[in-house]
């Protein structure tokens, strides 16, 4: 009798176990496609910066460089390695670069008056296009964030499993 309560326990912690895996394994599917979202459209903002001659100073070249280019890729690399300390790190990264590029945009692009604000740049398609790429990158910037701290929930109720 113990016996085969023993066996349905070790059932149903292999289920659960085998649960948690797939769920972790989503959220890695996600976090890539929200970056790679974000690179895409980062490239076709920058375009329409070009197109609307919109210039960054050093400062906001260095930021977009490191912050908003550079990081959501080392973020998205150590999420996908197998260690649970990088993947943790690689959560915390992407956190934070997202969420320094979601206030960066906010900053640049809705509060501080100019060129960059999406409230006055030009109305034709270029305009237009830069407005809208301007709203859903801080769209996915907030998506990643939640993915983010989803994946650092995540690491934390899965790690007894050692994954």
């Amino acid at each position: 009798m113990s016996w085969a309560i023993a066996t349905v326990v070790l059932r149903l912690i292999d289920k659960t176990i085998r649960k948690e895996k797939l769920k972790m394994k989503r959220l890695k599917i996600s976090v890539c496609v929200i970056v790679l979202l974000h690179i895409i459209l980062e490239i076709v903002h920058g375009e329409m910066h070009e197109k609307l001659e919109i210039n960054l100073s050093n400062f906001q070249f260095a930021y977009v460089t490191i912050v908003i280019i550079f990081i959501p890729i080392i973020s998205m690399i150590m999420i996908l390695i197998k260690n649970i300390s990088f993947q943790q790190i690689g959560a915390i990264l992407l956190v934070g670069s997202m969420l320094g590029s979601f206030i960066f945009g906010v900053i640049y692009h809705i509060i501080i008056p100019g060129s960059d604000n999406i409230f006055t740049v030009n109305n034709n398609l270029w305009g237009l296009l830069f407005q809208f790429t301007a709203i859903l990158l801080a769209t996915i910037n907030v998506v990643g964030i939640g993915l983010g701290i989803g994946l650092l929930k995540e690491d934390k109720s899965t790690s007894k499993y050692k994954l």
